[in-house]
């Protein structure tokens, strides 16, 4: 009603739109629990991509943690960690990347 009234005073229209909710990803709320069996440093890596909040977490597929397994037994460890970190500082100057393609980017690099 606030916003109506200043557009009005101001000379704009108001467009409304509808929002819809989606379903949380398939692996809302487990994502630490998938990286079970991975060194400490990738789950730490991957906890603090985590905490950029839903910017990473509803980006977080099965395909992504699976990604994250193999680079983690092909490369190692430290690679994988590196990787992540890399990741989340992507995150941190830009909260609409998709993780999915700068993943991809990270690895062809």
């Amino acid at each position: 009603d606030v916003l109506s009234r200043l557009c009005g005073k101001s000379g704009f229209t108001a467009q409304y739109v509808s929002v819809a909710s989606l379903p949380p990803p398939e692996t809302s709320g487990r994502e630490e629990t998938l990286l079970r069996g991975a060194s400490f440093k990738t789950v730490y890596a991957f906890s603090a991509l985590l905490s950029r909040g839903f910017t990473a977490r509803d980006q977080v597929t099965d395909t992504f943690i699976r990604q994250v397994k193999r680079l983690e037994r092909d490369r190692g460890e430290d690679v994988a960690a590196d990787v992540l970190y890399r990741l989340t500082h992507v995150l941190e100057r830009d909260r609409f990347t998709d993780i999915h393609t700068a993943l991809d980017c990270l690895l062809a690099a």
